[in-house]
C-alpha cells in the first residue's frame, strides 16, 4: 500500500528533469555577479506585463518598508528617540499614528528633561498659580511693533509640529481641564494642538492643512477669516503646561516643560546683530527679536500700590525666587522718604509726597503680597527695599513691599541673599497641634524628618564700612513695612566694596585692601587676610590695591583687585595659594558659579572641575576661568607650567565716585612678580585655567575700526580683533558681572548691558538705549535679566513672554 501512495504522489520522470533544470538555472543565475544581476533583473522586469510589475512593487514595499521602532518594546523606542534633537523628535511624530503615540509619551520626555545639562526639573507650582499664570497670559500684550501680525509672526515655526492626539488612555492624550480654566493662550503662537472636537483633514498638524499653509497667513489670527476670528477661537488649543489629571496638586507635562526650555534658551542664545538693535524688522529677522524691558523706579511703585523706590543711584541689585509672603502696610510713616538729622541717625517725621501720593496715617490693615519673583536692591539713599514683580493675579505691577533701614549711615554699595540654616534649638520648638515630636495626637509613632529649616537672610556692605544681616522674611515688624538689621558690625576701616555668603561664612572686601571672613549667624570675624591683623609675613602675598570683588566656595576665598591680580585662599587658614595677573588694568567685578552646566571644561587626568569665575576689568575686557583642583600625586612636574608677562599698567583709570569701586594700584616699588604662582595644599593644587576673552563685533562707527594680523595671542579671535575698540563689545569699565547658566551677563560705565555665550564667548545681544548713566549691577535668571544703576531705573527684559512657566524652575 505505501509503494502505491508513494508512486501516485511523486512526479514523474519529464516533471522531474524540468524541476531539476529550473533549480540549476537558478543556481547559475545566483552565481553571476552583481552588475549582471542587476541588468538581467532590470530587463527581467520590462519583460512582464504591467500588472504583474505592479504585484511585485506592492510585495517588495512590503518587505522592504518594516517599522523597527514601532516593532520594538516601547522601552527602547523611547531611549533611541531621546537621542534626536527637538526638531527630529516632532518630525518623527508625523510619520505614522505608532510612532505618534510614542512621540506623546511622558516617559519619552521626562527623560528628555533628565539627560539633559543640567537637568529640567518642574516646579511645585499650585492650581491657584496655573489660574493666575493663564489670566496673566490672556490680557491684552503690548505690541513691540507697529504692525501686530509682524509682531506675532517672530515666533519660530520649528516649534509648530506639536501634535497630540486625543484619546481616552491614561491621561496623557486627553483634553479634559479639572478646573474647567480654557486656556486661550500659553506655549507659542503655533505651537497649536488639535482639539477633541476637531475632526475635519484627518488629524492633520495645523500646519499640513491645505487652507493654513503656514507659508500662506502670517499670523494665526488669519485663521479661518478675522470676521470669524470670535467663531474659531475655542477651535485649537495650545499644549497644557499641566497633565489632565485630577489631583490636588497639578502635574507637569513634560512635553511643554521640555519645549518651553528650548524656546527661552533660543531666544538668550540667538546672536543679534549689535547695529540693528533699535531697527529690527521682525519681517526679515525673526530670530532677532529682543523684548522690550519693563522699567520700573520710584514712581513706579507708588502707582502701582507699593511704597516709594530708590530716589538715588541704585547700586546691587539680587533677583530673588523663592516662595514667600509679607505683609505691606502702606500707611506706615517710617518707609516714606526719612528725613536724616545732624548725627547721621533718621527721624520718624515724613518726607515730601511723590505725585499721585496721598497723606498717610496708620489705620489701615496691612496687605499680604505673596508669591515666588522677588527683587532686592541697595542705593545710595542708604536703604536696602524689597520688590515684589510677579502679577499676583492682578493688574498691579512691580512695586516696593518693605523698606531695610537703620543700619547703614552711608550708601549701600554691595549686597548679597542667602538661605541660612536655623539654630537647632528654633528648629526644636514644639508644634502645639502635633504633640510630642515623632508621636502623634492619636499614640502612633510618624517618620521623622530630617529636613533643616532655611530662613531667607541678606547679607549688605556700605560705604560706611559696615556689614549689616537681615532677615528678609521677618514676620514681626508689626504695623510698621521698614525692618532694622539682625546684626551689624563695624567689618572694615573703608568701603565695603563686596560681599559673598554661603550657609556658614560672610567673607567681605574693602577698599582698604584687606579680606574678612565673618560667621553667617553672629558675624563674629573668623579670618583677616591684609592690614596688620593678616600674619602674613611677605607683603607680596596681599593685594596692592582695592579688593574690588570677592567670590566664595566650601573651601576658598576668590578675590580680585585693582592691582590687576586674581587670588585664591584657603578659606580656614588664609594661606595664599594661586596668584594670576589677569588682565592689563585693574580688575572691576567677578561671579562665581559652581552649579552643574554644560559649559565645563574638557579636563586632564587628575582634574577637578570647581566652578566657573568671569571677570570684568578697567580694560573693557571680560574673561571665564575655570577654578581646577588637582592631585600632586598626578602632577609629574609643578613648576613646569609657563609664566605670563607682566601687563602695561599704564593708563589705568580712577574711578573719580569715592563710593564705587577703585581700580588703581598702588604705587610700590617691589620687585615684579612673575605670575602664575601655585601653592600647594592638602596635597592637591588649585589654580585658575583661562578658558577665553569674551568676543564681539567691531562697535567702532563705519570706517574707523581698524583690523590686525594674529600677532601670536592664544585668543582663537585675535586675527579679527580691531587695534581701535579690540572686539571688547564694552567701551568702558565693566563695572558688574553675573554667570548663568548658559550666557554671561555685563554691565558697563558706557550704559549698556551685554549678553555673552558663556561656553565660546561670543556677542549674542546688546541691550542699549535702556539707561542713561553708569550700570552697577546687573543679574538673571533662566528667563530674565535685570539692571540698574545711576538713573536709578531697574530693567527688566523677559525672554520668556507668552510662555507658560508655571513649571519653569527660575
Amino acid at each position: 500500500m505505501y509503494n502505491l501512495i508513494s508512486k501516485a504522489t511523486s512526479p514523474s520522470k519529464p516533471l522531474q528533469r524540468h524541476l531539476n533544470e529550473r533549480e540549476e538555472l537558478f543556481n547559475n543565475v545566483l552565481g553571476l555577479p552583481l552588475d549582471v544581476k542587476r541588468d538581467l533583473v532590470n530587463k527581467l522586469l520590462w519583460s512582464l506585463p504591467r500588472n504583474e510589475i505592479i504585484k511585485l512593487n506592492e510585495q517588495l514595499n512590503g518587505i522592504l518598508q518594516r517599522d523597527i521602532i514601532g516593532s520594538l518594546p516601547p522601552e527602547l523606542s523611547i531611549l533611541i528617540l531621546s537621542k534626536l534633537d527637538l526638531g527630529d523628535i516632532l518630525n518623527c511624530g508625523l510619520v505614522c499614528k505608532a510612532w505618534r503615540c510614542i512621540v506623546e509619551e511622558q516617559a519619552l520626555w521626562a527623560l528628555l528633561c533628565a539627560s539633559s545639562s543640567p537637568p529640567i526639573r518642574p516646579s511645585q507650582p499650585t492650581w491657584s498659580d496655573i489660574q493666575t499664570t493663564r489670566s496673566i497670559l490672556s490680557q491684552p500684550k503690548f505690541s513691540h511693533s507697529s504692525d501686530e501680525d509682524e509682531e506675532e509672526e517672530e515666533y519660530d515655526d520649528r516649534f509648530g509640529y506639536g501634535y497630540i492626539e486625543p484619546s481616552n488612555g491614561n491621561g496623557n492624550r486627553s483634553n479634559l481641564d479639572p478646573l474647567g480654566l480654557g486656556m486661550k493662550s500659553g506655549l507659542r503662537k503655533n505651537v497649536w494642538e488639535r482639539n477633541s472636537s476637531t475632526e475635519h483633514n484627518g488629524g492633520l498638524p495645523i500646519y499640513l492643512h491645505p487652507q493654513l499653509s503656514m507659508n500662506n497667513i502670517p499670523s494665526l489670527e488669519k485663521i479661518g477669516g478675522k470676521k470669524d476670528k470670535d467663531k474659531d477661537k475655542g477651535t485649537f488649543s495650545p499644549i497644557q503646561s499641566h497633565l489632565p489629571i485630577p489631583s490636588t496638586k497639578p502635574q507637569a507635562n513634560y512635553k511643554h516643560l521640555y519645549i518651553v526650555h528650548q524656546i527661552i534658551n533660543r531666544r538668550l542664545t540667538t546672536p543679534r546683530s549689535i547695529h540693528q538693535y533699535n531697527t529690527f524688522n521682525p519681517e526679515k529677522d525673526k530670530s532677532g527679536f529682543v523684548p522690550k524691558p519693563l522699567t520700573i523706579d520710584m514712581i513706579t511703585s507708588v502707582k502701582n500700590g507699593g511704597l516709594p523706590g530708590h530716589s538715588e543711584a541704585i547700586y546691587s541689585i539680587s533677583l530673588i525666587n523663592h516662595e514667600m509672603k509679607s505683609d505691606m502696610n502702606m500707611n506706615c510713616i517710617e518707609c516714606h522718604q526719612p528725613t536724616p538729622t545732624s548725627n547721621n541717625s533718621f527721624s520718624l517725621s515724613p518726607g515730601p509726597l511723590i505725585p499721585g501720593q496721598k497723606i498717610l496715617t496708620r489705620t489701615s490693615t496691612p496687605t499680604i503680597i505673596k508669591g515666588k519673583e522677588w527683587l532686592l536692591t541697595g542705593s545710595r539713599d542708604k536703604t536696602l527695599r524689597l520688590w515684589y514683580i510677579g502679577m499676583n493675579g492682578s493688574a498691579l505691577g512691580p512695586r516696593v513691599i518693605k523698606i531695610f533701614q537703620g543700619g547703614h549711615s552711608g550708601s549701600v554699595l554691595t549686597h548679597c541673599v542667602v538661605k541660612v540654616p536655623m539654630p537647632i534649638d528654633i528648629q526644636a520648638t514644639t508644634s502645639p497641634t502635633k504633640g510630642i515630636e515623632g508621636i502623634n495626637l492619636n499614640g502612633s509613632r510618624s517618620p521623622r524628618k530630617n529636613r533643616e529649616k532655611y530662613k531667607l537672610m541678606a547679607v549688605s556692605g556700605g560705604s560706611d564700612g559696615k556689614i549689616c544681616l537681615w532677615d528678609i522674611e521677618n514676620q514681626n515688624q508689626g504695623a510698621s513695612s521698614s525692618v532694622n538689621p539682625e546684626k551689624m558690625v563695624q567689618g572694615h576701616k573703608d568701603s565695603v566694596l563686596c560681599v559673598r555668603a554661603n550657609e556658614k561664612y560672610v567673607v567681605s572686601c574693602s577698599k582698604d585692601k584687606t579680606i574678612k571672613l565673618f560667621d553667617i549667624h553672629t558675624l563674629g570675624e573668623e579670618l583677616v587676610i591684609g592690614g596688620s591683623g593678616s600674619g602674613l609675613e611677605s607683603d607680596d602675598q596681599l593685594h596692592k590695591g582695592a579688593v574690588n570683588a570677592v567670590g566664595l566656595t566650601e573651601d576658598y576665598i576668590i578675590s580680585a583687585s585693582g592691582d590687576k591680580t586674581i587670588r585664591i585662599w584657603s578659606i580656614h587658614t588664609g594661606q595664599l595659594l594661586f596668584v594670576i595677573e589677569a588682565h592689563s588694568r585693574g580688575i572691576a567685578s567677578i561671579d562665581f558659579s559652581s552649579e552643574p552646566t554644560s559649559c565645563e571644561p574638557l579636563l586632564e587626568k587628575g582634574e577637578r572641575w570647581k566652578g566657573s569665575l568671569v571677570t570684568g576689568a578697567s580694560d573693557a575686557s571680560i574673561k571665564v576661568f575655570h577654578l581646577i583642583e588637582k592631585d600632586l600625586d598626578s602632577i609629574m612636574d609643578v613648576n613646569s607650567d609657563s609664566t605670563l608677562s607682566d601687563a602695561d599698567g599704564d593708563g589705568i583709570r580712577k574711578i573719580e565716585d569715592s563710593m564705587d569701586i577703585d581700580t588703581t594700584s598702588s604705587n610700590d616699588t617691589s620687585p615684579e612678580v612673575q605670575y602664575p604662582r601655585r601653592t600647594p595644599m592638602n596635597g592637591k593644587l588649585v589654580y585658575l585655567k583661562e578658558d577665553h576673552t569674551m568676543w564681539s563685533p567691531c562697535v567702532c562707527p563705519p570706517g574707523l575700526g581698524v583690523s590686525r594680523p594674529n600677532l601670536g595671542e592664544t585668543d582663537s579671535h585675535a586675527f579679527e580683533r580691531c587695534r581701535r575698540c579690540g572686539n571688547r563689545g564694552h567701551t568702558e569699565l565693566v563695572r558688574t558681572v553675573h554667570i548663568g547658566e548658559r550666557v554671561v551677563v555685563s554691565g558697563s560705565y558706557d550704559s549698556k548691558v551685554k549678553v555673552w555665550d558663556r561656553q565660546s564667548g561670543q556677542h549674542l545681544i546688546d541691550l542699549s538705549g535702556s539707561h542713561t548713566g553708569r550700570i552697577f549691577s546687573v543679574t538673571s535668571d533662566k528667563s530674565k535679566i535685570i539692571s540698574t544703576g545711576l538713573d536709578c531705573r531697574i530693567n527688566v527684559w523677559n525672554f520668556a513672554y507668552d510662555l507658560d512657566t508655571s513649571f519653569v524652575e527660575p
